[in-house]
């Protein structure tokens, strides 16, 4: 991981400036990937991370058959993380400009309410897997699903939320922001 900052850091041509949050996300998120699943969402540094982020990476710890929304959704990893940069959320928001030209990733630093939107209905794609995976594993008479990770999701998704809505409002806002 040092290694790739390294590389990372050397290829970047934005200034500190423009790179700041998505740079402070990096280096919380290398720290979040040695951190005990149970522990993830109690992490002083969960809150420089996209709830998104935070819901994939447990995605990933958790057992073969809880299944990522882009596998509920038959499509290539790539297909969804295009839908996460450029459709998740519009429907829920209607920004003064159309934002058709630019991912929805960039425009999520800079607008908090599309942000909020992209992260909302990121979490219902994420909730619905696990709804999902709990009603196959209660068909095939599993009476407990694997419920580490799928009590930290559950139990975190309203929570990240609150807390990704704060800490936009502190980093993007920071002028206007008071607890």
């Amino acid at each position: 991981m040092a290694q790739l900052e390294m590389h990372l850091s050397n290829l970047s041509t934005m200034k500190t400036s423009e790179t700041g949050l998505a740079w402070e996300e990096f280096k919380a998120f290398r720290h979040l990937l040695f951190v005990e699943t149970a522990r993830v969402c109690r992490d002083p540094k969960v809150d420089k991370i996209r709830p998104s982020n935070v819901w994939h990476h447990l995605l990933g710890r958790g057992p073969v058959a809880l299944q990522t929304p882009a596998q509920a959704r038959g499509w290539t990893q790539a297909a969804y993380v295009a839908w996460m940069e450029k459709e998740a959320g519009l429907a829920q928001y209607s920004p003064p400009v159309a934002p058709s030209d630019v991912a929805l990733g960039l425009m999520c630093w800079t607008d908090r309410t599309l942000a909020m939107a992209a992260e909302q209905a990121i979490w219902k794609e994420v909730h619905s897997c696990l709804d999902a995976y709990a009603q196959r594993s209660s068909a095939k008479g599993n009476v407990q699903v694997d419920s580490t990770i799928y009590d930290v999701l559950i139990d975190s998704g309203a929570a990240l939320l609150a807390g990704y809505e704060l800490a936009t409002k502190a980093y993007l806002y920071p002028s206007s922001f008071s607890p």
